[in-house]
């Protein structure tokens, strides 16, 4: 624990050094770092706490793994404590912002409240600001906090920017779809709310979770991402148009539920042939949206490989839509075996496949039946073995009961035994 302690203050010392002011020398002023630079030191920290945890994880010794975790959970801690005391006491500088952005992508959905603290300074002092785009997409992910929305709603109402209004719109028609899918996905599954709720408040998320009405959620939410797609839809983000963007999330809205006919998905493989979804019908399969410059992806590569030669020889298949921008970086991935199954490469996260399912996280998954009817979104790891199991066994044991019909009933008669006994 001692360690701990000192590695959070000296993390915390480290960081505070690099904008002290330099000891005066004559009549020179000593320089004091800009909120910019000061940001970026908090960054640069953070980038290096987690190049640190990355190379903890991969350590033998689990003591050592734990105290990896320990020690990142503790920068992301100091690091976001740092960027909230800049944007406190900055708030007109326009790198204050950006630091709550990065509050919140750092610190997440928690354990700590440093996110529900970034969104309160964002809605008491930038929700009319220029520029405040960044923060209602970054926000959309906390999608049972009433503070997330309320932002979001605010800057949509109050910002006298197109863009930023723009940006709102589609920010929260997409935490009103994302928070009406994970309560539908929670309701299904309730042996996960504890995890959810671990950091939220158990008898708050319980009665969130009995409150919501889903379908009502689920209309407003297309109906923003309509009115993006309409009314801002040449504004660009990402180098994508809203009207690109809000057109994904529809079509994941409406498409893309839990017992829904898979839609089409057709494009080029490493090689420059094209092919279909749907030219693997009659299987069970297991769909990625993968890509090599995802760390969490090339992760499952090994889990996937495992499940592709387990049910090898048997109806089912893995099929991938790889974001990778250059398909020389596909091509070598499968050329040294690290993937094994076929991909459509689609040429970046903004490709045409990837534009239409418009997955919010990668790696994101399906699993499609033998009908092409979607059965599970994102299982958990463990779970995707048995639930392809399941699924195969109920296509081997149909075509088993059609053998043994078959088997049961008579052989037709040829020609000339059909004859005998004809006068």
């Amino acid at each position: 624990m001692r360690y701990r302690m000192i590695e959070a203050l000296t993390l915390l010392v480290s960081i505070g050094a690099s904008w002290q002011p330099c000891p005066a020398q004559g009549d020179v002023s000593p320089p004091v770092a800009s909120p910019a630079e000061r940001l970026q030191a908090i960054k640069d920290s953070q980038a290096r706490a987690l190049q640190a945890y990355q190379a903890g994880l991969q350590a033998s010794d689990p003591d050592r793994r734990r105290g990896a975790v320990d020690a990142y959970l503790a920068a992301v801690a100091a690091n976001s404590d740092l960027a909230l005391e800049l944007a406190e006491t900055s708030p007109a500088d326009s790198a204050a912002i950006g630091a709550l952005v990065f509050v919140i992508r750092t610190a997440k959905a928690g354990p700590s409240d440093h996110s529900e603290r970034a969104v309160a300074l964002l809605s008491r002092d930038h929700a009319k600001d220029q520029g405040v785009g960044e923060a209602c997409q970054s926000v959309f992910f906390l999608f049972d906090r009433v503070g997330a929305e309320r932002f979001i709603r605010a800057v949509l109402k109050e910002n006298p920017g197109r863009v930023e209004r723009g940006s709102a719109c589609l920010a929260l028609g997409r935490l009103l779809a994302y928070r009406a899918k994970m309560i539908r996905w929670l309701r299904e599954n309730p042996d996960r709310i504890d995890e959810f709720a671990a950091h939220r408040g158990k008898e708050g998320f319980a009665e969130f979770l009995n409150e919501s009405d889903v379908s009502a959620m689920e209309a407003e939410a297309a109906g923003l991402l309509e009115q993006a797609a309409s009314d801002y839809g040449d504004v660009k983000e990402d180098g994508r148009t809203l009207s690109e963007i809000a057109g994904g999330e529809l079509f994941e809205l409406r498409y893309l539920s839990v017992g829904k006919p898979a839609p089409e998905i057709e494009g080029e493989d490493v090689d420059g042939e094209r092919f279909k979804l749907s030219d693997y019908k009659g299987k069970v399969v297991l769909l990625t949206f993968s890509g090599n410059w995802c760390g969490p992806c090339r992760a499952a590569y090994p889990r996937e490989r495992a499940v592709v030669e387990k049910f090898r020889n048997r109806p089912f298949v893995l099929l991938s839509v790889n974001t990778d921008e250059e398909r020389t970086t596909l091509k070598k991935s499968i050329d040294s075996g690290e993937i094994t199954w076929r991909c459509w490469w689609d040429g970046g996260v903004g490709g045409p496949i990837t534009t239409r399912w418009s997955p919010q996280v990668f790696p994101t998954s399906y699993v499609i039946d033998h009908e092409g009817i979607i059965r599970r979104r994102n299982p958990r790891e463990e779970e995707v073995e048995t639930l392809v199991e399941s699924l195969v066994g109920i296509i081997e044991h149909s075509h088993t009961g059609e053998q043994k019909q078959r088997d049961a009933e008579p052989a037709p008669k040829s020609k000339d035994e059909s004859l005998k006994g004809r006068p």
